[in-house]
C-alpha cells in the first residue's frame, strides 16, 4: 500500500483507519450518542452537586443571619486585645513597664524567653544591630 503522505504511518496506525472506513454512519453516529450521552450524564451529576452545595450555603447563610438577629454582639467582630501590664495596667507588657527597674524589666523579658534586643522571641542570635543608644551593645536601652 503506497502513501502519499510525507510522514509515515505505522501499521497499527493503518489498521485503525481501515477500521474507521469499514464502519458505517450509523455505528459512528451511534458511538458518538453514547459519548454524548455519558458527557451530559456527567454533567448533569456536576450540576446536581452543585445545586446541592448551592442549597447547603443557603440554609447556613440563613442560620449566621437568624443568629445575629438573636445575639446583636455577634456582629461585633472581636478586637485583638491590647497587652495589658501586670504591674500597672498599661497598654503594654510587663517587661518593658516605666515603673519597673532595668533590671527587673530584663528579668521579665528573660523569664518570658525574649530576646533582649528585639524583645521577639527567635532561635539563635538577634540579626538586628545593637539596638542600645547608650552603650551600643545587643539589649535595649530600656535595660539600662
Amino acid at each position: 500500500m503506497e502513501n502519499d503522505r510525507t510522514s509515515p504511518i505505522n501499521i497499527d496506525d493503518e489498521l485503525s483507519m481501515d477500521q474507521i472506513l469499514e464502519t458505517t454512519p450509523t455505528e459512528v453516529l451511534e458511538r458518538t450518542t453514547a459519548e454524548i450521552k455519558k458527557t451530559v450524564d456527567a454533567l448533569a451529576r456536576g450540576i446536581d452537586k452543585i445545586l446541592m452545595n448551592q442549597e447547603t450555603l443557603q440554609r447556613n447563610i440563613a442560620l449566621l443571619n437568624q443568629q445575629k438577629k438573636d445575639d446583636p454582639k455577634a456582629e461585633v467582630p472581636a478586637k485583638k486585645k491590647k497587652p495589658t501590664c501586670e504591674e500597672c495596667d498599661g497598654p503594654h507588657r510587663i517587661f518593658e513597664c516605666p515603673f519597673l527597674t532595668p533590671g527587673e524589666r530584663f528579668s521579665h523579658a528573660i523569664a518570658a524567653d525574649l530576646c533582649i534586643n528585639c524583645n521577639n522571641r527567635h532561635n539563635g542570635d538577634c540579626r538586628r544591630k545593637p539596638a542600645c543608644s547608650k552603650c551600643e551593645k545587643k539589649h535595649l536601652t530600656i535595660y539600662h
